[in-house]
């Protein structure tokens, strides 16, 4: 019963090429029923199995604007895990963590429910949030995500975007500044650093795109992809 309501959800949980559901094109909606079913979309009939593909990697990276080139080239729909978790929500992620006074545990347990509804379905891309591989230890301390990544791995092959730690951490601090802090006690490199050994552990497949376009990180993804499975 749960699948089904999940899977009647599907066309406002849509939402790789606007930052509100609610102005996603109905061009992309209208991709919804393929892949719900499973089915083949145009151009990638000879995959091997119907997958997802799932995009991790730490925040500044260009997760998201690579999805949504892959959109374009796979004629998949993308589902953002953190856009999901706002909307089942009803509260931006400040406003999440401003309610839990800082406390992230209560977003990663949303989080969780956001991918594992992405588990649903076949043939999407899946925009990772950046901690989308973290969970919280009864301390606060962040550790390996063993729920989040075996549902994310159940559905599909998840790829690890890496880039340059200092140049990451700077445009998060510079950029990011509307993003809840993640640790007062730590800065953005020292948590980056310390989440290395996670992403490693998750991924499937991993990409140095240091000093690279996203629209060329997409074509590389789309050709390594359409080839190999």
């Amino acid at each position: 019963m749960r699948m089904d309501e999940d899977r009647r959800n599907f066309n406002v949980l849509i939402l790789g090429l606007s930052k509100d559901w609610r102005q996603v094109p109905l061009s992309l909606i209208a991709l919804a029923p393929a892949a719900k079913i499973g089915n083949g979309v145009a151009g990638l009939e000879k995959w091997k199995r119907p997958m997802n593909l799932i995009l991790i990697g730490m925040r500044g990276v260009g997760k998201s604007y690579v999805c949504r080139l892959l959109t374009v080239l796979t004629k998949r729909p993308v589902i953002s895990t953190d856009m999901m978790v706002e909307y089942e929500a009803g509260q931006t992620i400040p406003e999440i963590i401003a309610a839990d006074h800082g406390d992230w545990r209560r977003f990663r347990d949303l989080e969780f429910e956001a991918v594992r509804k992405t588990s649903v379905f076949k043939n999407i891309i899946i925009d990772g949030g950046g901690g989308v591989i973290i969970d919280l230890d009864a301390e606060g301390r962040e550790i390996y995500s063993e729920r989040k990544v075996a549902a994310l791995k159940a559905s599909g092959t998840i790829i690890w975007l890496s880039g340059d730690i200092p140049w990451l951490a700077e445009k998060a601090a510079r950029k990011d500044a509307a993003r809840p802090n993640l640790d007062a006690a730590r800065s953005p490199e020292e948590i980056m650093r310390s989440r290395l050994p996670f992403y490693e552990a998750a991924c499937d497949v991993s990409y140095d795109v240091k000093g690279m376009k996203c629209k060329n990180v997409a074509k590389m993804l789309f050709r390594d992809f359409e080839e190999k499975l």
